[in-house]
């Protein structure tokens, strides 16, 4: 593992200007596929998810140790901008009804916020050891920001249905699989956090993973 108790200074600017310049890319493709698609609300849902996470990026507290591992890093980026870069966001066929894939979308969004008031300023997009969260949605599953995330694209997924969005989805899900498995290596650096792990057996969905 390549972790460092001193974090270099320039990791949070850079990480914060790239995901600020993907979300403004982002906001221009959403605006253009609901253009064409006004009825797709899901497109909104989706693009509030990447606009809360970006405020919290902006917002969040410097760790005291973080993982610096180059292969990791490279993981994290791909992972946080794969959506924003790659999904699909127009003529797709819809699986469900778009109602539907609203309240899926919606329930996602409002679990995402719960779980990042939760969290606090702790939050960030490389694994780091900031202040060990054991209450809120974090009684429930380790990774509970995740969980809002994968409701929500799945939600969208189902009404926004193509090839390369699932390819995109599946590929996400399976990095994040592999960072929260990462950030818990970090985190378990802590006694506090290996308790917590105890208690609170499940990651992602309560009772199977």
């Amino acid at each position: 593992m390549t972790r460092s108790d001193n974090p270099p200074a320039w990791i949070d600017p850079v990480f914060r200007c790239g995901a600020a310049i993907v979300t403004a890319w982002f906001v221009y493709r959403i605006y253009n596929g609901y253009v064409a698609q006004p009825h797709k609300l899901t497109l909104i849902f989706l693009l509030m998810s990447e606009l809360i996470s970006l405020i919290t990026i902006i917002l969040s507290r410097r760790p005291t140790i973080r993982d610096i591992n180059p292969a990791y890093m490279v993981l994290t980026c791909i992972a946080s901008f794969l959506v924003p870069l790659f999904i699909g966001v127009e003529d797709n066929a819809a699986l469900i009804p778009e109602r539907a894939g609203e309240v899926m979308a919606m329930i996602g969004l409002l679990w995402q916020i719960y779980a990042k008031i939760s969290l606090g300023r702790s939050f960030g997009l490389l694994a780091a050891k900031r202040v060990v969260k054991v209450k809120g949605a974090y009684r429930f599953v380790r990774h509970p920001i995740y969980l809002g995330y994968f409701i929500a694209h799945i939600a969208f997924l189902l009404t926004n249905f193509s090839a390369l969005n699932l390819v995109v989805i599946v590929g996400l899900y399976c990095m994040q699989v592999l960072r929260a498995l990462r950030e818990e290596r970090i985190l378990s650096t802590d006694e506090a956090y290996r308790a917590y792990c105890l208690k609170t057996r499940y990651r992602f969905i309560y009772g199977v993973f």
